[in-house]
């Protein structure tokens, strides 16, 4: 229950030690009391989403860091992830606390902690961990304590007002029919106002999504990978024949992308509205520094490292808190991960689905201004950079298949280098004699592996076709050596 991921703690809610309730809530607030107070009188902010739970979560952790003399400041509505990064940093606080599970399913809850920059904790997670562990008795004071007060809207024109300042082209008429569904989620409370002050309107809405409950009745699966949670919304963009459906997680940290492209509605993974994100803001936008630093995670596509040359690259460790712990020492530009997760600017320091999704809107404007589409904008990159495809594969199994049992040969590719990155992280990286790329990680949210396959080819017209067959044949023979070897 200690235990941090890539995006926090997160559990299946009950009422057993190893499950999240308030209880085990307490007990993650009173560590994180004691570790806080090797400052001189910290403060924290809180916020909390719009799952089961979540309010009492996020008032049991106010009560618990008053109740040791710690002030804090608690949203008192439900607000996305990235007004609470947003808050951390305007009100200098030494530590946030988001309560929520992010893009889990239903019957799961979380925190995310935040240190002061405004980017979740990275080398401090194990000394708060720690401080959880030995926690041997919880101070809690009443809500309507003095040390405890509530942020109503205050902060809205202010983080509307900064995400305003990533415009690339004000004189663009805003002719864009855009679609939108927070998936039950918080990005309600805020994402409609930003695209209305960037100067879309009006913005339509998957109306049976648009209610915020942490029950997800029409998206059970409330994460905008998932395919079954953009089809009302990409139903309703075929029919009423709108230009983009944007669609956020429940804390609206992550966007989604569906477009309209010759009468057909194509999804767009992570991977390529970070390529797109990262040409349009480097190539398309306003004069950019020299020193304008771009920042991917290791299982995010390389094509953002060719649209980067020539500006200064780092790849990180899996996990948006990697990318903001080194905005921390460039002049940061712009961070990416797959999973939909995408920033610009510093005035948040984790993913942002409410600024990416402006950046979005105004970036498919640009096409539709020069009679285009989104994949248009990404076959031009194909055409420049080459084809790069890749592909997400979930294994049921806990431990690496492969740690142990490196393959020699897969899918009747030799495997030419095997990177163990133990014990800094624990992922592997096959690379085989094609340059298809092959890396296995553990999800830091579920019980599971994740694999993320790669490759790359020249373009032609039948590259992408080619290149996703390939991908297919990796997915198969990883399966059956998994399968293999879990025996």
């Amino acid at each position: 229950m200690n235990n941090f991921g890539t995006g926090g703690i997160r559990a299946i809610m009950g009422p057993n030690p190893d499950q999240l309730n308030v209880e085990t809530i307490g007990k993650i607030g009173q560590g994180l009391a004691n570790y806080l107070k090797k400052y001189k009188k910290p403060t924290v902010v809180i916020g909390y989403d719009c799952r089961h739970n979540s309010p009492i979560f996020a008032a049991t952790i106010a009560r618990v860091l008053a109740g040791n003399g710690i002030e804090v400041r608690i949203f008192n509505e439900r607000r996305p992830t990235p007004l609470l990064s947003f808050a951390c940093r305007h009100y200098k606080t030494k530590a946030a606390v988001m309560v929520t599970a992010s893009h889990n399913p239903r019957e799961y809850n979380g925190i995310k902690i935040y240190g002061p920059t405004g980017g979740q904790v990275t080398t401090e997670d194990k000394k708060i961990s720690l401080e959880i562990a030995n926690v041997k008795k919880i101070e809690i004071a009443p809500l309507d304590h003095l040390l405890i007060s509530w942020i109503t809207n205050e902060l809205d024109p202010l983080y509307i007002a900064a995400t305003k300042t990533l415009i690339q082209h004000p004189e663009l008429p805003r002719n864009l029919r855009i679609l939108y569904s927070n998936l039950h989620g918080t990005g309600i409370t805020l994402l409609p106002f930003c695209l209305q002050a960037w100067g879309f309107s009006p913005i339509f809405f998957v109306e049976k999504q648009k209610k915020m409950d942490g029950s997800f009745p029409y998206a059970p699966l409330p994460n905008p990978e998932e395919p079954s949670a953009l089809v009302l919304g990409t139903q309703k963009l075929l029919k009423e024949k709108m230009d983009l459906f944007l669609a956020t997680d429940p804390d609206a940290d992550r966007v989604g992308v569906v477009i309209r492209h010759k009468g057909k509605a194509i999804h767009l993974n992570g991977n390529q509205v970070g390529a797109l994100l990262l040409h349009y803001l480097l190539h398309l936008g306003k004069k950019v520094p020299p020193s304008a630093t771009c920042i991917k995670t290791l299982v995010t596509t390389d094509l953002l490292e060719e649209i980067a040359k020539g500006y200064p690259f780092f790849t990180v460790f899996t996990g948006f808190k990697h990318i903001a712990k080194k905005m921390g020492s460039c002049d940061f530009f712009f961070g990416a991960e797959e999973s939909c997760g995408y920033l610009a600017g510093r005035f948040v320091q984790d993913k942002d689905g409410i600024s990416a999704s402006c950046l979005i809107a105004e970036m498919a404007l640009y096409a539709k201004t020069h009679n285009k589409t989104l994949y248009d904008l990404l076959l031009s990159l194909y055409k420049q950079h080459g084809v790069f495809r890749e592909k997400l594969v979930t294994l049921p199994v806990s431990n690496h298949p492969f740690r142990d049992h490196f393959p020699k040969n897969i899918a009747g590719k030799k495997v030419v280098a095997s990177e163990d990155f133990l014990p800094q992280t624990d992922l592997l990286r096959l690379t085989l004699e094609n340059g298809s790329k092959i890396v296995i990680r553990p999800s830091g949210t579920e019980a599971k592996m994740k694999v993320y396959l790669s490759a790359k080819k020249k373009y032609s017209p039948f590259a992408i076709k080619e290149l996703d067959r390939h991908l297919d044949s990796l997915q198969k023979a990883v399966e059956k050596l998994c399968c293999a070897i879990s025996r």
